[in-house]
This record gives C-alpha cells, structure tokens and sequence, in this order.
C-alpha cells in the first residue's frame, strides 16, 4: 500500500512477470520482484558424452564423406576421358 498526494492509501496492483509487455503502472521500469528468478533451472538438460565415442563417430562421418568425394572425383576424371580403363583397374586394387 502507498500515499498517495492527498494521503489516501492505495492498493497497488499485482507485479506480474511480462516479457514485452511494457511497463506496469506503479513499479519502476527496471523493477523486478525477489522471486523472479527462483523458477529458473539452469542446465537442466544437460547431456555428457563420452569423448572416445564421439571421435569414432566422427571419423566414420569423416570416412563417409571422403568415399563420396572419391566417387564424384573418379566420375568426373573418367567423363573427362582423363582417367582410362587401366588406371580404373589400379584403382580398384
């Protein structure tokens, strides 16, 4: 409760939380309540990962992505009549 100028006593309104809302009649524009942070859970999804499993797995992706580029590679060279029938066949050992 608050005086008002002619000292009447007012109630004044609930401080809500309000993302965007604006400003709330009767608080300070930088105004927060002492419970204002207490829902807040910080990290609460946090997942550890084993790091000798993530570097296999990302050394197959790895290995993955080389064969396609190799693939695209000798594709393009044999279109381009750049590699013939006997350097395919090297390859391929």
């Amino acid at each position: 409760m608050e005086k008002n100028l002619a000292g009447d006593l007012t109630q004044m309104p609930k401080w809500r939380k309000v993302a965007y809302g604006g400003m709330q009649i009767g608080y300070d524009d930088n105004y927060t309540e002492e419970s204002f942070l207490e829902e807040m859970v910080m990290n609460a999804n946090i997942v550890r990962r084993d790091l000798l499993k993530v570097m296999k797995d990302s050394v197959s992706i790895s290995q993955y992505l080389c064969i396609v580029a190799l693939v695209v590679l000798v594709w393009v060279h044999t279109l381009g009549s750049s590699l013939d029938e006997n350097s395919l066949l090297l390859l391929d050992l």
